[in-house]
């Protein structure tokens, strides 16, 4: 009965701080995103309802990410006022331990964990879905329009406007200059000049209706050359009507973003990693076959013309496996070895000799190969290029270029695709598993914010505060360093998604051995001050 007693004391201390801090965790992290995207928005024009609807669609996505903290500083909040009244002393001395007394908060924390893996899988994919799309749209929207006397203005299309001054209460204005230059790719252009004017807004406000008094209207026709190709007319009044449809805020399509490994569930990312390994395989072993096809042609190409066709000495083609062809060529390479023996420029004799030696029929039987293949032993050490003409020679080393260059362009093009497909691939597996990462965080904050509320023994938002911050930033640098690390191939990419839990695991075993043996971390902030001034003086 005191257990239970004592298990409602902490969750009654517990859910007030846990969801205080959870909304300031989240405000902060919200504002860190606005920050981040206030370009897009300001100057826009948009509602103040639909900037509170990308702020709620922010916040829905954050959840994660601020639950973890949520749970650390609220944990370090209880345990260190239980510390600080002597309640958690008195709870000892009663013969309870630190894991029985912490035992609803686990549970908490479980529950906690839960929701997060919940949030990451379902709720916050499809909020960051809808604040993406939004964002999007902000992004490629034109602002709204705005005439800043002296400056032109370009938000219309294919129309500049420069005003000399402006009312804002009646929208009259003076010299104005309007240049139309939506047909400039023929080479015609329209500027009109007016000494001054008026602009108002239809009623429906989808126009907006501008009318000029007293001035100059300049056409040029890119069109007629030898006509009228400039001209110069006045007027009393000139109307031009401009659509303010260029300005509305459209919406598009959500599926273009539905592929994004932050908009994926669990089993979407999970099937998104077996289709990129699986692609990123075929890819490689495209290029592995593109390599050995090359290979395989300049390969077949060479032994085919090997096999093909002998040429005499003196240019005549010779059938290959006729007896008395074959005794001529055998007597012939004799002599030629002979003479090759007593020259004194052995390079000319080979290529002399090389050039009576090559293949004009096909050979049909394996036996004829093999007699061929005699003939050819006394030529090894000769290139085989030497054995063709040199014109035919030049034709053949020009088609060797253009295919190995060919080939290594498509090498180059199908290195570059299994590159990105093996950045999106480390994407989509490193999403999977931080999603599970940040819910065990959850739980293991759990032994982090109990142990270090209890061995700090300070309450209120102070030191716990201070405490968590710095565990968070900590946790955080890890998610970002894993991700690094990952992208660039460094680690695997399982390991660099589960390092944030890697990290804050040691701690979460020491800090509770600590609490449960009532160790202190004392640290003497006098003692290091005084060895960091005496370490300047030496300086």
């Amino acid at each position: 009965m005191r257990l239970k007693k004592l298990d409602k004391l902490l969750l009654v201390s517990f859910w007030p701080p846990f969801i205080a801090t959870f909304f300031i965790a989240l405000f902060v992290l919200v504002m860190q995103s606005l920050f981040l995207a206030l370009d897009d928005i300001a100057g826009k024009g948009v509602s103040f309802l639909f900037i509170m609807e990308m702020l709620g669609y922010m916040s829905v996505a954050l959840f994660p990410m601020a639950l973890p903290i949520a749970i650390l500083i609220s944990t370090v909040m209880v345990f260190g006022n239980l510390g600080e009244s002597y309640e958690l002393s008195s709870i000892k001395s009663a013969g309870v331990s630190l894991l029985k007394t912490m035992r609803s908060i686990v549970w908490v924390g479980l529950f906690i964990s839960v929701f997060s893996y919940i949030s990451s899988d379902i709720i916050s994919p499809r909020a960051t879905l809808q604040f993406k799309s939004r964002l999007y749209d902000l992004q490629h929207q034109k602002p709204t329009l705005s005439l800043t006397e002296g400056v032109f203005n370009d938000d219309f299309s294919g129309y500049s406007i420069r005003i000399g001054s402006k009312n804002e209460r009646t929208g009259d204005l003076e010299d104005v200059l309007l240049v139309d230059f939506t047909d400039a790719n023929i080479g015609s252009m329209m500027e009109v000049l007016a000494k001054h004017g008026t602009m108002n807004v239809t009623e429906d406000g989808r126009y907006l209706v501008m009318e000029l008094y007293d001035g100059w209207q300049y056409n040029k026709d890119g069109r007629d050359n030898k006509g009228m190709p400039f001209t110069r007319t006045s007027f009393e009044k000139f109307r031009k009507v401009f659509n303010l449809g260029e300005f509305d805020l459209d919406q598009t399509d959500q599926d273009l973003f539905r592929n994004h490994h932050s908009m994926l569930s669990v089993g979407d990312l999970m099937e998104k990693v077996d289709t990129t390994a699986v692609a990123v395989e075929k890819r490689r072993s495209t290029l592995s076959e593109t390599v050995r096809g090359t290979v395989f042609r300049l390969k077949s190409k060479e032994d085919s013309k090997k096999e093909s066709e002998v040429i005499d000495p003196d240019g005549v083609p010779l059938p290959v496996g006729d007896k008395e062809n074959e005794k001529r060529l055998a007597e012939r390479t004799k002599r030629e070895k002979e003479r090759k023996n007593s020259s004194d420029d052995s390079t000319s004799l080979k290529q002399s000799t090389i050039r009576g030696i090559s293949m004009k029929n096909r050979v049909s039987s394996v036996e004829k190969q093999k007699n061929f293949r005699k003939n050819l032993e006394q030529i090894n050490d000769i290139p085989y290029i030497m054995t063709f003409q040199e014109e035919e020679a030049e034709k053949i080393l020009l088609k060797a270029k253009t295919m190995i260059r060919s080939t290594h362009s498509q090498i180059k093009a199908g290195q570059k695709q299994v590159v990105r497909r093996k950045d999106k691939l480390v994407d989509y597996e490193f999403q999977l598993h931080h999603k599970f990462c940040l819910a065990l965080a959850c739980f293991i904050f759990v032994f982090i914010g109990v142990p270090m509320g209890a061995i700090v023994q300070k309450g209120g938002f102070g030191y716990p505060l201070l405490v968590s911050i710095t565990f968070f930033i900590l946790f955080n640098m890890a998610i970002i360093y894993g991700k690094k690390i990952a992208e660039k191939f460094v680690v695997d990419v399982v390991f660099a998604a589960w390092l944030p839990c890697l990290v804050m695991l040691p701690f979460c075993v020491l800090l509770t051995w600590m609490a449960m043996h009532d160790r202190k971390i004392s640290i003497n902030l006098k003692g290091l001050w005084e060895k960091l001034i005496q370490g300047f003086k030496k300086v």
